[in-house]
This record gives C-alpha cells, sequence and structure tokens, in this order.
C-alpha cells in the first residue's frame, strides 16, 4: 500500500480531530459550558429532530481508525492510508490543564504528529494544540503549536448535537512554541443534510456538513459523521490538503 505523507499546515487545518467521538445536546456558540449530568439529561430531552441521534462512549486509549486518501479536489479514494488512535499520554498545556494526546501516522510507521484534547461530560471534544514529535528523541516533542486565542487556551472541535441546519465556529490561532509563528483558523461550519452514503466497508447514515473557511471566504471542505460510529466517514477538500474515507476500525472498549 502507498503512504503518504503530509505538510504540518494540512493536518492541523485538515486531520486533527477526525476520529473525535461526539453526542449530547448544546447551545449555538463559539464556546460550549460543561454541563452537569442532570443539564445533559434536560437537554437531551429538549432535543428534538427526526434523525438519529447517539450518545457515543467516552474516548479510551487504544481506539484507532485507518483512513484512505482522497486528494484535494477529488472524491476517489487512492491507495495510501493512515492512521488515527487514541493513546495513555497526557500533556500539560501552557494554562496548566491536564489534557489527552491523540496520534495520527502513516500506516504501519511511527506518528508524525499528536493532538491534545479533552473530553467533556457532555462528549463535547477541545483541540489544545499540535504536538510535533522529535524523531532523534522519542520523549521529547520538536515543536508544539498550542492554541493560544482565544484566551481559554482552547478551540471546540466539535459539538455536542448534529441536527440538520445547526451551525457551529472553530476560530483560534496556533502559536508554535519555538518559533512563535502563528496559524489562524477561522472555520464555520453547517450540517446540510442527513442521508445515506456508501463507502468501502458498507452504508451508513450520516449529517453532511460543509466547511466555509471565513478568512478566504470559500466552501473548504464537505464530510459526513456518522451518529452510528461516532466519527467522520469522509471528508473531500477544496484546499490543497488531502481528504480522506474511514476504511477501518477499532474500538478499545465495546460500542
Amino acid at each position: 500500500m502507498k503512504k503518504m505523507n503530509f505538510g504540518w499546515k494540512s493536518v492541523t487545518m485538515t486531520c486533527f480531530g477526525v476520529l473525535f467521538l461526539l453526542a449530547g445536546c448544546q447551545q449555538d456558540s463559539d464556546f460550549a459550558p460543561e454541563l452537569k449530568p442532570e443539564e445533559i439529561q434536560q437537554s437531551e430531552l429538549k432535543c428534538s429532530h427526526n434523525q438519529a441521534k447517539t450518545r457515543t462512549h467516552e474516548l479510551a486509549a487504544g481506539d484507532k481508525f485507518v483512513f484512505q486518501v482522497i486528494p484535494p479536489f477529488s472524491t476517489s479514494p487512492v491507495p495510501a492510508f493512515y492512521y488515527e488512535e487514541v493513546t495513555n499520554q497526557t500533556i500539560i498545556t501552557p494554562k496548566g490543564k491536564e489534557v489527552r494526546i491523540n496520534s495520527l501516522g502513516n500506516l504501519g510507521e511511527p506518528p508524525f504528529i499528536f493532538f491534545a484534547f479533552d473530553q467533556r461530560k457532555d462528549m463535547t471534544i477541545n483541540f489544545y494544540g499540535a504536538l510535533y514529535p522529535d524523531f532523534a528523541n522519542p520523549r521529547n516533542y520538536a515543536a508544539i503549536d498550542w492554541v493560544t486565542k482565544p484566551e481559554s487556551g482552547f478551540s471546540v472541535n466539535y459539538p455536542g448535537l448534529y441536527t440538520v441546519g445547526k451551525k457551529w465556529k472553530s476560530k483560534f490561532t496556533l502559536t508554535n512554541n519555538q518559533t512563535g509563528a502563528k496559524t489562524d483558523v477561522d472555520m464555520e461550519y453547517r450540517i446540510v443534510n442527513f442521508e445515506n452514503i456508501r463507502i468501502g466497508i458498507g452504508d451508513f447514515d450520516a449529517y453532511k456538513i460543509e466547511g466555509f473557511n471565513n478568512i478566504t471566504q470559500q466552501i473548504e471542505s464537505v464530510s459526513w459523521w456518522s451518529p452510528e460510529l461516532g466519527i467522520n466517514l469522509r471528508k473531500y477538500t477544496y484546499i490543497n490538503a488531502p481528504g480522506y474515507e474511514l476504511a477501518q476500525y477499532h474500538f478499545a472498549i465495546g460500542r
């Protein structure tokens, strides 16, 4: 099988959070408050839509997904594969919060990037930064792009509720801890449909999501999220970065 390396900007902008599992119901906003268990139950009762809704399990170390690459501006996968896997590692953010680490690499090779995240009780996933391994010293990171804006030091990666018509934003700045270089991300997502799609491993009902880049003023991606599996099944991109299609998955804890 062919393997493919991605530049750091391509990975940061298009790949982080591919496997993150989501559920629940929350307000449309840039940042969602953490809900207490009783608030989650009340919120779920207020959620009404005619599409499937699933509360997925908490991410577990060992959850692994293999994706087949879809080239930019294309809808057809090519024989190139990469994986994402939740590790049992944690890291302390500049704000002093301990968060978990998700890894990404070419299939059959060590990870070439990690993502710092946490998962709230309502299953919302927060993104804290991208970590680049130091291959000469595996115990260290060569560099880290931390989320520095908003001031809370994180960005909501995906919301808790999926329903047709929902919108949410992913707006933040990444700052490299070594060079000080900054990367701005300002995306707005909208769920446009609930439909059945066919991928290599089967047929799934999924929410179709458009990603609009407020910086370039163009639609940057279209993706399909499965409430059954709790992950994105497929993504097309319209920038110089790869999309993907789910080719294999493994949950460390039964789903």
